[in-house]
């Protein structure tokens, strides 16, 4: 859609019919902070009855950054919506962690969302977590429980999520070295660069990202390489 689109798509939030306001929500967030103006007829859809409804428009918010911190009680909200795909939009919409020092008031139903029983849902609340740097490291015990999840997603995103919280998550630097023989490339992928960034307290990671440059996954070998420089290893 054009932006030339926009006045003409606002309207149509209001549309008695549901499919017509889940498109031009849809539609609307597509075009992200160009769309901002619809903010204000964006948030009253974050009660509408229809679930596809809120989830759509949790996700169109999300994608207006800052501009949407009106929206951020209502979101809050969202986050305990009995549907899972609203839940998941509602998180997404912090997971973008653009929308400034007002969100952190999120963070205790962020955490809360880390033993939702969606993989999606609890994955994209760590993402949002790791978005809110060491504002969020409450969450950290939660997190560190996860990377021993059954569930591969579960626990990249938490290796994910730790690595954006700095030195505040040196007590899970144990459990991300149990991630470098993780029998899933992707989870070694995140928890190498994820040890790297830990700096000083990391150290003890060396020896096992030395045995990482030896992985089967060609990536994780590069990854483990410039881990290792970060940590001031010289072979």
């Amino acid at each position: 859609f054009a932006k030339s689109a926009i006045p003409d798509l606002i309207p149509l939030l209001k549309d008695p019919n549901t499919t017509i306001r889940i498109g031009a929500a849809d539609a609307l967030g597509s075009m992200g902070k160009f769309a901002k103006s619809a903010i204000p007829d964006l948030i009253p859809l974050l009660k509408d009855p229809n679930e596809e409804v809120r989830s759509s428009a949790a996700y169109a918010l999300g994608g207006m950054g800052e501009s949407a911190k009106s929206a951020i009680p209502d979101l809050i909200s969202l986050l305990k919506d009995p549907n899972e795909r609203v839940r998941s939009g509602a998180a997404f919409a912090f997971a973008l962690g653009k929308m400034g020092e007002s969100a952190k008031s999120a963070i205790p139903d962020l955490i809360l969302l880390l033993k939702d029983p969606d993989t999606m849902v609890l994955s994209i609340a760590a993402f949002a977590l790791r978005g809110m740097g060491e504002s969020a490291k409450s969450s950290i015990p939660d997190l560190i429980l996860l990377l021993k999840d059954p569930d591969t997603t579960v626990r990249s995103s938490a290796a994910y999520a730790l690595g954006g919280m700095g030195e505040s998550a040196k007590s899970s630097i144990p459990d991300l070295i149990l991630l470098l023989k993780d029998p899933d490339p992707y989870v070694r992928l995140i928890a190498v660069p994820v040890l790297g960034g830990m700096g000083e307290s990391a150290k003890s990671a060396i020896p096992d990202l030395i045995l990482s440059l030896k992985d089967q996954d060609a990536l994780v070998r590069v990854y483990a390489a410039d881990a290792l420089k970060e940590l001031g290893y010289k072979p």
